[in-house]
């Protein structure tokens, strides 16, 4: 009966039998258009507290504010609620190379990030109990990128506290059954309550294999790695998830997956090539588009502790010849696959 129900429910909203499975409850993309995703999405994802609050009011897509902006200092002075000041750069001399922390004072840093976290959470709270924010976004790629683990957790810990504290409202904590037979243990419990209906979610590359444990904290979690996965739908990055993630994960934190959705109109002639940028033709990037789709759908729908999706890249910058011309929203073939499971996934909900 049940399933019966979304059927009915799937057909009126997107006239087609295309039913996911009860445990299929998300649908976002990496990048923030609320009156372009507003159908299809169950929420958005901005570093612009303003913009989240009105995409709300305007276009009822329900946001999840994200709170690391690298370098957007000047941007956080002219709007308090830009999210800046929380994960800084810097140039590590030894590795000749910049890479990320949590901002310290101390260390230089014009902010430290625990007062800031708490500062820009603040200026949310209203948000968050009104129903226009649902969760928290921490980014993606920072341990990879030179935070340890352990202050990427303290972070965690700061913002699921945050969480906790709000009246309880919303469905953060739904979805499939998530536990490992016996995953490992972190040595702090999830902070106030066990469990949290806002979301804190988390997205790493397959660095997270080096992590001895997701923390557990984090309500939603996903691993973004593309190579070869463009060329080879589902065959790189589902085998991270089976050896680094699902024996790692503590049963209370949902899964995510993240199918790579950029191309180009002409062959992309930045040096070198790579995966971001190849010489295919613009039908030849809508089919590798396709093929994804299928692979981390068919994935998803048989694996209940993936609860969703979150594609990159939703809007390209338009640059002809260069990486990322085009996103989601820019290849209509594409966009169509999304757009209407997402329409099928928010009627069923």
């Amino acid at each position: 009966m049940q399933n019966m129900l979304r059927l009915l429910v799937a057909v009126r909203a997107t006239g087609s039998a295309v039913v996911p499975p009860a445990h299929i409850v998300e649908m976002s993309a990496y990048g923030y258009n609320a009156s372009a995703q507003a159908a299809w999405s169950t929420f958005g994802k901005s570093f612009n507290l303003t913009e989240l609050v009105r995409g709300h009011a305007t276009d009822g897509l329900v946001g999840v504010y994200r709170i690391d902006c690298i370098g957007c200092e000047s941007l956080g002075r002219r709007d308090p609620g830009f999210a800046s000041g929380v994960v800084c750069d810097y140039h590590n001399a030894t590795l000749n190379a910049t890479r990320v922390r949590l901002c310290c004072s101390a260390c230089g840093d014009t902010t430290d990030w625990r007062p800031q976290t708490l500062s820009l959470l603040s200026r949310a709270r209203p948000a968050f109990v009104s129903g226009a924010l649902r969760g928290i976004f921490l980014g993606d790629e920072h341990t990879s990128n030179g935070m340890p683990f352990g202050d990427f957790e303290d972070w965690v810990d700061v913002a699921r506290a945050f969480l906790n504290g709000l009246p309880s409202q919303g469905r953060a904590d739904s979805g499939g059954a998530n536990a490992s037979d016996q995953p490992p243990q972190s040595n702090r419990a999830p902070a106030a309550a066990a469990h949290t209906p806002y979301m804190l979610y988390y997205t790493e590359s397959d660095y997270g294999c080096t992590w001895p444990y997701v923390p557990p904290n984090l309500t939603h979690f996903s691993v973004d790695d593309y190579h070869p996965e463009w060329m080879y739908p589902g065959l790189w990055v589902r085998p991270i998830y089976e050896r680094c993630v699902f024996p790692k994960i503590q049963p209370l934190t949902k899964l995510l997956v993240v199918p790579p959705t950029w191309g180009s109109h002409t062959p992309c002639t930045a040096s070198p090539p790579s995966v971001w940028c190849t010489n295919q033709t613009y039908a030849q990037w809508v089919e590798l588009g396709r093929g994804n789709f299928t692979a981390y759908r068919d994935w998803a729908y048989n694996d209940s502790r993936i609860v969703g999706f979150d594609p990159w890249l939703l809007q390209g910058h338009g640059t002809p010849g260069q990486p990322f011309e085009l996103g989601l929203l820019q290849i209509p073939e594409i966009r169509a696959l999304y757009s209407d499971l997402g329409k099928a996934i928010k009627a069923a909900l």
